[in-house]
C-alpha cells in the first residue's frame, strides 16, 4: 500500500501473462515438448513428456495441442505437478522451466518493491500453490530478490492468502 493506494504487479490472467503460475509452468512445458517434437530434439524432453502424456492418459505429444484448446486454465494448470514431479527426478528441463517461474514471480516482486519509499527492509509475504510448495519455484524466487538487492527483512508463507492480504493491508493503514 502506497499513499493510501494497494500496488499490483502481474496477475494480469493466463491470456495476458501470469507469470510463475501452475497454468504458465504447464504452458511452458507443453510448449517445450511440442518444440523438441517438431525439431526431433525429443531426448531433452523425453522424461517431462512422457510425464505430461502419462497424466492426461495420451499417446502422442500432438493430443497436447488438442487438450490445451479443448480444456480449462485449472485443468491445464493442474500438469504442473507433472513438471514439478520430473524435476524430482531430475530432468533439467523441468528444473528450468521452474527456476524461470520463481524468477518471473521474483521479477514482479521486486518491481513492487521498487516503488516502496522503505528506508528499511520490508517483510514480504507469499501465498500460492506453486509458490508455498514448490522449492525449486521458492529458492529461485528468492535467489531473485537477493540478486536484485532489493530491501526484504523476511519472506513469510501465508496459508490463507485472502486472510494475510487483509492483515497486511490494513497494518500498512
Amino acid at each position: 500500500k502506497k499513499n493510501g493506494v494497494l500496488e499490483r504487479c502481474g496477475g494480469w490472467g493466463h491470456l495476458l501473462g501470469d507469470e510463475g503460475s501452475g497454468y504458465d509452468i504447464a504452458i511452458r512445458a507443453i510448449r517445450a515438448v511440442l518444440q523438441a517434437n517438431d525439431t526431433g530434439a525429443t531426448e531433452s524432453v523425453c522424461l517431462l513428456q512422457s510425464a505430461l502424456l502419462s497424466q492426461l492418459a495420451l499417446n502422442e505429444p500432438n493430443e497436447l495441442i488438442s487438450y490445451v484448446y479443448h480444456h480449462s486454465k485449472a485443468e491445464i494448470a493442474a500438469l504442473a505437478t507433472s513438471v514439478m514431479q520430473s524435476a524430482d527426478r531430475g530432468d533439467t528441463l523441468a528444473k528450468e522451466i521452474l527456476q524461470q517461474a520463481g524468477e518471473a514471480l521474483g521479477a514482479l516482486c521486486a518491481t513492487l518493491l521498487s516503488r516502496a519509499p522503505a528506508t528499511t527492509p520490508i517483510p514480504v509475504a507469499v501465498s500460492g500453490s506453486i509458490l508455498t510448495r514448490c522449492n525449486e519455484v521458492r529458492l529461485s524466487f528468492e535467489q531473485t530478490l537477493r540478486q536484485r538487492a532489493m530491501p526484504v527483512s523476511c519472506i513469510c508463507t501465508l496459508d490463507e492468502p485472502t486472510r494475510g492480504v487483509l492483515a497486511l493491508y490494513f497494518s500498512q493503514a
